[in-house]
């Protein structure tokens, strides 16, 4: 209950005491980094759910409100509390918390994850033997210890959530362009020499990224998700028909865009996977090779503690399975040497 307050510096409405009195804590969650599992720093809240309020205090999150408002009906059954949560250098992250039926207050929530950071791998293969000359097309696989790993050689251009279906796809490389103007991460459409053979629902590579298209108009290509790597004028565009489907298996864990290795329930063998999400399908490849330099790299990894890496080319003995454990150290660097 409030009451308006007049005075000569102006006008206000104030809470009585008893309705101060009646405000208390709904939910208490531990808070943790995603990554390393401590105490997440430099995380603030904002309560989604009317009538509460959130904050963070040391390694927890505080919802308080009024119980009779915020959680009407607990009695009958559960009651979802939504909050967002912020960090420093990263998007904003929704989290809901439900509440049981009949549950004493505060609620103590499971410990929550909170997104921790991105970082690149990047690494280098040479000969063991002097003068450790640079090994190029050599294949780096990445596994995962405790989940299966998916690896996208360009960073996913959506969110996807826990359980979307990822299956093994064909792609065949047909009639190729060329960009007229750089494509830079995050565009929805691309400029090309020629848009012939372009509609709705084709496949285009630009380099490592796969985007599909939504339509053109002229000699620009509208695209349904945004470019993922930046690509400069006169980069080829080759137009790619999608195949046969194969093995499938399911995200393991919600991804983000510009993840690059993706938690999934089971490994697949495949060159090339589809994440089949509706509007938001996505079509990558999975193959890791070096370049020239015998250098790699792979951008958008979060909060893999550990992976299981296997190096092999023409001519060498493979180097693997190696256990390498992960830090937040950006970027993180696996560098292999091959023996004959």
């Amino acid at each position: 209950m409030t009451v308006q307050v007049v005075n000569a510096s102006g006008s206000y409405r104030v809470a009585l005491d008893r309705e101060l009195w009646r405000t208390s804590a709904l939910v208490i969650a531990p808070l943790v980094d995603e990554w390393t599992q401590a105490a997440p720093s430099g995380v603030s809240a904002r309560a989604i759910t009317p009538r509460t309020f959130a904050h963070v205090t040391g390694s927890h999150l505080v919802v308080t409100g009024l119980a009779e408002q915020a959680l009407r009906g607990l009695d009958a059954g559960p009651v979802d509390i939504d909050v967002e949560l912020h960090r420093r250098g990263h998007g904003p992250q929704h989290v809901t918390i439900t509440v049981p039926m009949a549950s004493s207050l505060p609620f103590e929530s499971v410990a929550l994850a909170v997104g921790s950071t991105t970082i690149r791998l990047a690494g280098r293969v040479t000969a063991a033997a002097f003068p450790h000359a640079a090994v190029p097309g050599a294949s780096v696989a990445l596994t995962g210890i405790a989940t299966p790993l998916l690896t996208v050689t360009a960073p996913l251009a959506a969110d996807h959530a826990a359980g979307t279906t990822v299956r093994v796809r064909a792609l065949a490389a047909g009639a190729a362009t060329s960009l007229t103007a750089p494509a830079r991460a995050g565009d929805m459409a691309l400029r090309v020499l020629s848009a012939a053979g372009i509609g709705s629902g084709t496949l285009l590579a630009v380099g490592q990224d796969i985007v599909v298209a939504d339509g053109t108009a002229g000699r620009v290509v509208l695209l349904r998700t945004p470019v993922a790597v930046s690509a400069a004028d006169g980069d080829a565009v080759t137009i790619h028909a999608p195949g046969a489907s194969g093995a499938g298996t399911a995200l393991a864990r919600p991804v983000l865009a510009g993840d690059g290795l993706l938690p999934s329930t089971a490994a697949l063998a495949g060159a090339a996977i589809e994440i089949v999400d509706g509007p938001s399908t996505e079509f990558r490849r999975t193959s890791l090779t070096t370049d020239a330099d015998g250098r790699w790299r792979l951008a958008g990894v979060r909060g893999i503690p550990e992976i299981s890496a296997t190096t092999t080319a023409g001519g060498f003995l493979a180097d693997g399975p190696r256990q390498i454990p992960l830090a937040p150290t950006d970027p993180f660097i696996v560098n292999t040497s091959l023996r004959t």
